[in-house]
């Protein structure tokens, strides 16, 4: 029988495949703070002070999940880029970042927290 420890990693690995499309995947806020802290970055515009944050990722599956959740939230000014490599989110619009951030701060952000409380 597989553990509980092994059966979260062999989901993680197929999540890593381009092609696997996940059929039970339930988005939440301390979901989004735990893939953010895994897969997202905070920048800010050197010239403008306009923050942005971005979430990579191979799978664009999983990012097209991610972004009806924080759409259905009200946070619209997120949008879907497919690449050649991989897959992003993003967002430019600094209200929107910030709002963001507040609610992954609030749910459990931990390596990222930093940058998110300084932006």
């Amino acid at each position: 029988a597989k553990t509980h420890r092994g059966e979260v990693a062999e989901q993680l690995s197929r999540f890593k495949q381009r092609n696997h499309r996940p059929n039970r995947l339930r988005c939440t806020w301390p979901y989004f703070a735990g893939f953010f802290d895994a897969e997202g970055s905070v920048g800010v515009d050197a010239l403008t002070g306009g923050l942005h944050l971005e979430v990579w990722q191979v799978n664009p599956f999983v990012l097209e999940h991610l972004l009806r959740f924080l759409h259905q939230d009200g946070l619209k000014s997120w949008h879907f880029y497919q690449g050649n490599s991989c897959a992003k989110l993003r967002c430019y619009e600094t209200a929107t970042c910030k709002r963001t951030l507040e609610r992954l701060l609030k749910n459990g952000l931990l390596v990222k927290k930093k940058q998110a409380e300084l932006a």
